[in-house]
């Protein structure tokens, strides 16, 4: 049976983060997060606490056998909150991570 050729045996995946060339190259050193990372950051034990509140609030008022809907609601919105995070890092998303923050904050008061 012939050998995948994709396959690569005893390797770790590759680092998905680009190196930071000006630290490599003795150049000046990274700068610190931003106000966005730094601003994510700090709020995220508010935003889990948020949508926690709000999977609590749904399984109050689930009816279904179980809670199963409840159950369903929590399979779909962890990983996607994962993502989200982690997706926030990104330069593109930068802009919409600040509204969301902004609105949060206008809401929260």
């Amino acid at each position: 049976m012939p050998q995948d050729v994709n396959a690569v045996d005893g390797l770790d995946p590759p680092d998905l983060e680009p190196p930071d060339l000006d630290s490599l190259d003795g150049g000046s050193p990274p700068e610190p997060p931003g106000p966005d990372r730094a601003g994510l950051r700090s709020r995220l034990p508010e935003l889990l606490w948020l949508h926690s509140m709000g999977i609590v609030l749904y399984w109050v008022h689930d009816a279904s056998p179980g809670c199963e809907k409840t159950y369903q609601l929590i399979d779909v919105t962890a990983p996607l909150a994962e993502r989200l995070v982690r997706l926030a890092r990104l330069p593109v998303l930068r802009s919409m991570t600040r509204r969301l923050l902004a609105v949060l904050d206008e809401v929260l008061g």
